[in-house]
């Protein structure tokens, strides 16, 4: 039976993560970071705020595969765009010593199932090694559009810290920062990612949890460089586990040559974290600065689409 997961079954989820992301981010050595206190916590949250509030478009969803009480797989579910009607199936896993049992490719199907009427498109992303994973989410209806690349840099000890030109923290710039994506995506990928201003900046479950870090005297690490009134850069980091973060990076090519700039950004910004980035492969100018910054290129992500009727 698939249903969304019990709070009480938090551990068991986050049990199969860890196991799933050692495989897969072998390169890092990474487990899925989250502790098991702070995971319950925050789902036990999640799952309040659906209860009283009923279906939230924000809230991510955990869907989980049960046999006989026990989670055999899971699969979670976050909203990809402000209008939350572009859903991204982030994660799915089953426990290790029961795959190759069709309950990868149960979850991938239900879920399949469940958001088609609910969202426009539903999202994914595999690994291009993964051939196996690569089947199910075909089957059960996917659609390549694009490639990434995964980079990754490991922590600084010592470094330079120089000044940048222009750089601040993002305030209120979502529109500059869409004229920026549109400027460095192609048509029939906007078409198919169909983006507007609101989905550079913060949802409401979102700005909650940020509210929360601040309280705990942390800040988000969202910032632009603007020079001339233009918005030429925007870097995105992404708290993934303490020593570890997600960059979201666009560079304008007008601006000239910017790996130093993005160099003196990282060292300023995040220089004590490990730094992941996908790129996409049509971004060859942000893929270069990322590489003379010192990134290195690991695996390549096939991102998959499902047209739905919601």
């Amino acid at each position: 039976m698939i249903k969304r997961l019990h709070v009480c079954d938090t551990d068991a989820f986050i049990d199969i993560l860890d196991d799933s992301f050692t495989r897969e981010f072998n390169h890092i050595g990474k487990k899925y970071g989250s502790g098991k206190w702070e995971m319950r916590l925050t789902y036990s949250v999640m799952r309040l705020l659906q209860i009283i509030c009923g279906t939230m478009r924000e809230a991510p969803d955990i869907l989980a595969y049960y046999e006989e009480g026990k989670v055999l797989g899971v699969t979670k579910v976050v909203p990809y765009n402000s209008r939350k009607d572009h859903w991204y199936s982030e994660i799915t896993a089953v426990r290790k010593n029961i795959q190759k049992k069709g309950v990868g490719t149960a979850l991938k199907e239900y879920t399949v199932e469940y958001y088609s009427p609910r969202a426009r498109r539903l999202f994914g992303n595999v690994r291009e090694e993964n051939a196996a994973m690569l089947k199910v989410n075909s089957r059960a209806g996917y659609k390549s559009y694009m490639k990434k690349v995964l980079l990754t840099k490991e922590a600084l000890t010592h470094v330079e810290v120089r000044e940048v030109e222009g750089l601040r923290r993002f305030n209120h710039d979502e529109k500059g920062v869409f004229s920026l994506y549109e400027r460095r995506t192609p048509e029939d990928i906007r078409r198919i990612e169909d983006k507007n201003p609101g989905d550079f900046g913060y949802g409401n479950i979102m700005k909650l949890f940020l509210l929360l870090d601040r309280l705990r005297g942390e800040r988000d690490k969202k910032f632009v460089i603007e020079r001339d009134g233009k918005i030429c850069a925007y870097f995105f980091f992404e708290k993934l586990w303490s020593a570890f973060e997600n960059l979201e990076i666009l560079l304008d090519p007008e601006c000239g040559n910017l790996s130093e700039v993005v160099r003196s950004v990282v060292s300023k910004v995040s220089r004590d974290k490990n730094i992941i980035s996908y790129v996409p492969e049509y971004r060859d100018f942000e893929r270069k600065a990322l590489l003379n910054s010192g990134f290195t290129a690991k695996e390549v992500y096939i991102n998959m689409v499902i047209e739905c009727g919601g």
